[in-house]
């Protein structure tokens, strides 16, 4: 062997020697580098003390709105929700025929504690103008909400009650007289399942007999009503059974006659509130019936406290009925067969609406997955369609859980944005962050909070009949 193998030898010895050394280091190096980087991660769904907002106030970034950002929160319960962060959640839902100006939220007591006497210079229209996008339906009687209404024992908000501002509301009410009572009014008989004194104003009549023509009648005169009215009625140990214009009903003995006072289309009007309590007190008249109204106070007082009651009802609704909405934009071409064939893996599923929905165990839709554009996805040119963009979206108030619900959808916008090269952006089509998502999640959370401090819980009947 001669000298240069020699040296050959030697170096490649000393560059393997080198080439370890060098690795081990830079191993160390990497080591401390991720032990000083961790840190004990706050889960935002959970935490709600006072790291979390530091942390929030800190990592700031403005973000002009998922989708036309309304107003911040305004006085929440929870400390976090008062934090100065920038309204994330997108797109509060349209009420009524005009876009919703911002008022200060009407907080009032339960109905056992509202005043019975109201000052005869209270205006009569709400403070609150409401719009939305879905129309009252002029059949309501004819198209009944009959799903039962998981009764919510929430406290009621402790806060003391704030009246509507005197400038935004519209003219008085004119002087009327109060509901009609019964003189002889007896324990409350039980409510059917598909009503509620919270959002409805309730009149419960007993009598010795009613005949199928006048049913007939009474539920023609109804039709005119533009608001959701739910008619039931039972006779003598019969169970309540929901009454339609074509119900021909025999031997009944009691009705229980409900008109939600405030939905997205708005709070109810004055006159429409009069017409249902003049035809309510003619009914009864004509029975000889006894006559029990519910909010309880509604047998003392007169038409006035009826309408705060519903303004405020409807002031609670503009404040918590909000959407989140997230934006995917593909950076390449996006076939719906391969949209298709993720979403379906990913447990989505087309329905008739056009729109992919990830839906609960009991079939309930948690969010929608759809076009951006609008169009209605098919089963016939989903094989052909480009994508141009998506949408996710989530409606706050019809989920019980929409933290939960949030995180999934999050989940689901990760994954397509790796499958499909596409990316999460907002409204502006800037990247989403994770800071901001935290943001969203904080405001979910105080969404949650407010509505059950009012007696309404995401996600119930109750919840989907008041936010429809």
């Amino acid at each position: 062997m001669t000298d240069l193998h020699l040296a050959l030898i030697a170096i490649g010895i000393l560059l393997i020697v080198a080439v370890i050394a060098y690795n081990s280091w830079q191993e160390r190096q990497l080591r401390r580098q991720a032990n000083s980087l961790t840190t004990p991660e706050i889960d935002p769904l959970m935490e709600a003390g006072l790291t979390l907002r530091q942390r929030e106030l800190e990592q700031a970034v403005p973000l002009a709105g998922l989708s036309d950002v309304h107003e911040s929160l305004s006085a929440h319960d929870d400390a976090l929700a008062e934090a100065d962060f920038e309204e994330y959640v997108s797109e509060p839902v349209k009420r009524g025929s005009k876009v919703a100006t911002p008022a200060q939220p009407v907080d009032v007591p339960e109905f056992s504690e509202l005043p019975v006497q109201l000052a005869p210079d209270l205006p009569a229209e709400p403070a609150v103008s409401a719009a939305h996008t879905v129309k009252p339906d002029a059949k309501a009687v004819s198209k009944p909400i009959s799903e039962p209404v998981a009764a919510s024992g929430s406290a009621p908000d402790p806060r003391p009650a704030a009246e509507p501002e005197a400038q935004a509301l519209e003219p008085q009410i004119p002087a009327t007289p109060a509901l009609k009572p019964s003189s002889d009014i007896s324990a409350p008989e039980p409510l059917p399942a598909g009503i509620d004194p919270r959002i409805d104003l309730i009149a419960q009549l007993q009598f010795a007999s009613m005949d199928a023509q006048q049913l007939q009648d009474f539920m023609q005169q109804l039709t005119d009503i533009e608001k959701p009215l739910l008619v039931y009625g039972r006779g003598r140990n019969t169970d309540w059974q929901l009454l339609h214009r074509d119900t021909r009903a025999q031997g009944l003995q009691q009705l229980a006659c409900a008109l939600q006072l405030a939905d997205r289309s708005g709070v109810i009007s004055t006159a429409l509130l009069q017409r249902f309590q003049l035809l309510i007190n003619s009914l009864s008249n004509s029975l000889d019936a006894k006559l029990q109204w519910l909010p309880a106070v509604a047998n003392e007082a007169g038409h006035a406290e009826i309408m705060h009651h519903a303004q405020a009802l409807d002031a609670f609704c503009v404040e918590v009925d909000q959407m989140i909405s997230l934006h995917l934009v593909p950076s390449s071409t996006l076939l719906g067969s391969k949209l298709r064939g993720l979403a379906e893996a990913s447990g989505l599923s087309l329905q008739p609406d056009g729109k992919f929905h990830w839906q609960d165990a009991a079939g309930q839709t948690q969010f929608l997955l759809q076009s951006e554009s609008g169009t209605p996805f098919d089963n016939e040119t989903m094989r052909t369609v480009i994508v141009r963009g998506l949408l996710l979206k989530l409606d706050i108030p019809h989920v019980s859980d929409s933290l939960e619900v949030f995180n999934r959808m999050i989940l689901l916008a990760r994954q397509m944005e790796t499958a499909l090269g596409a990316h999460l952006v907002d409204d502006q089509q800037r990247p989403l962050s994770e800071a901001q998502i935290d943001k969203i999640r904080v405001q979910l959370k105080a969404l949650h909070n407010k509505m059950l401090a009012r007696g309404i819980t995401p996600g119930s009947a109750l919840a989907h009949r008041l936010f429809s």
